[in-house]
């Protein structure tokens, strides 16, 4: 082997078969094209389902407005019956209440009739008839003419009326003016029964015209004497 030359000797040809490498290359081109069909497919596909979704959730929003709407109308239209029938119900009861109040309280007004109130008296001054006055001078005259009148007591008769309450009234109101006084059941002829206001201290005449004239000066008031 000393006497070989290693330089010339040929090294043997290995032949390389490159059908393998063009077939990987060829599948992985049909890949990618299988990759890029699929992705332009989905993508127009999903294209013309987003305008068809878009199309929906219009008509989606439409239908809910219109079940809104609807839903409102249906309930203003439930308020509105409810009301009616509120405003039926009132006038109902208050029928019924006037009705029950009339055949309640007319038994009462016939029961119960309202009382008329009695009239005050319009002044102090005495309330006697005409004729009553003309008897009562007539006895003073008579007195007056009488030897014996001198003896005698007098009463003063301030007020006289033909119901007992007004004479009492008329007391009140004298003795608020510290006039003591009295009223005196007497039955006048030809006028009846009367209720006299007179004084309370028998006076002889001249004690009783001098209370007279103070009362008519002092009070405005006109008093009778009245023989005891």
């Amino acid at each position: 082997m000393a006497g070989k030359d290693f330089a010339h000797i040929q090294r043997p040809f290995e032949k390389v078969d490159d059908s393998g490498q063009w077939k990987i290359w060829l599948l992985a081109c049909l890949v990618v094209a299988g990759f890029l069909a699929s992705f332009f497919a989905g993508f127009y596909v999903g294209r013309d389902n987003t305008g068809q979704l878009a199309d929906s959730s219009d008509e989606i929003k439409i239908l809910k407005d219109q079940l809104i709407q609807q839903k409102l109308s249906l309930e203003a239209a439930q308020k509105a019956l409810v009301a009616k029938e509120d405003i039926k119900s009132s006038e109902s009861e208050t029928s019924k209440v006037g009705a029950l109040t009339f055949y309640t309280d007319l038994p009462k007004q016939k029961v119960l009739p309202e009382a008329i109130a009695e009239p005050e008296p319009v002044s102090v001054k005495a309330d006697t008839h005409d004729h009553e006055q003309q008897i009562q001078q007539i006895i003073e005259q008579e007195l007056a003419d009488s030897p014996a009148s001198d003896q005698a007591q007098y009463l003063l008769q301030i007020a006289s009326f033909e119901k007992d309450a007004d004479a009492q009234k008329m007391q009140l109101r004298l003795q608020k003016m510290s006039l003591k006084t009295s009223v005196q059941k007497v039955n006048v002829p030809s006028i009846g029964w009367r209720y006299r206001v007179v004084t309370t201290r028998a006076l002889d005449k001249q004690g009783a015209t001098d209370l007279q004239q103070q009362l008519k000066s002092d009070y405005k008031l006109s008093a009778l004497m009245i023989r005891q």
